[in-house]
């Protein structure tokens, strides 16, 4: 399945919301748009069903992942009370992560966030918050994540059933 295809079956989800994403030919150059109210997004692509039109529908995805997900980290990280913790977040093209976290501060996140269901995509923010606590997959961790999110077994099961699919999306 390609890209276009995944997202007008699946949707989107950022903010905390679903979004229904919407495609209309560009004009000039591929842009998107987002209603906020209607949780809407329109993807201006070039016409057809090529490869131009799905390398920017990544691109396009790329660029709202990287506008959304660091509000949604800020968000995270107020309600943690952990926004000390991190200093930069970065969003890009990772090949088999979600996230990852540095001694550093900087937390990163690999743009199909967007592709994941709203409880999934907040998963592995929290997972990747946790590990401010705890720099590993101890047991420590763990209780970290279940405080937050009682779901976290089955969130992180449902996660890994759903890599394989969605990480081969968007690969040109």
């Amino acid at each position: 399945m390609n890209l276009e295809s995944w997202i007008a079956r699946e949707g989107l989800s950022a903010l905390g919301e679903s979004w229904r994403p919407l495609f209309a030919d560009a004009r000039l150059e591929p842009s998107y748009l987002t209603d906020p109210r209607t949780r809407e997004i329109v993807f201006r692509l070039p016409p057809g069903e090529g490869r131009a039109r799905a390398k920017a529908l990544a691109a396009l995805l790329r660029l709202w992942a990287a506008e959304v997900v660091p509000q949604e980290v800020a968000q995270m990280g107020s309600t943690l009370r952990l926004l000390d913790r991190y200093k930069r977040v970065s969003v890009r093209d990772q090949s088999g992560r979600w996230g990852s976290c540095s001694s550093s501060g900087t937390l990163s996140f690999n743009w199909r966030l967007v592709l994941l269901p709203w409880p999934l995509h907040q998963y592995v923010i929290l997972h990747e918050f946790g590990h401010f606590a705890h720099m590993d997959h101890s047991g420590d961790f763990w209780d970290f994540l279940h405080r937050h999110d009682p779901d976290a077994g089955r969130h992180d099961r449902a996660l890994m059933k759903a890599s394989r699919a969605i990480m081969a999306l968007g690969r040109h």
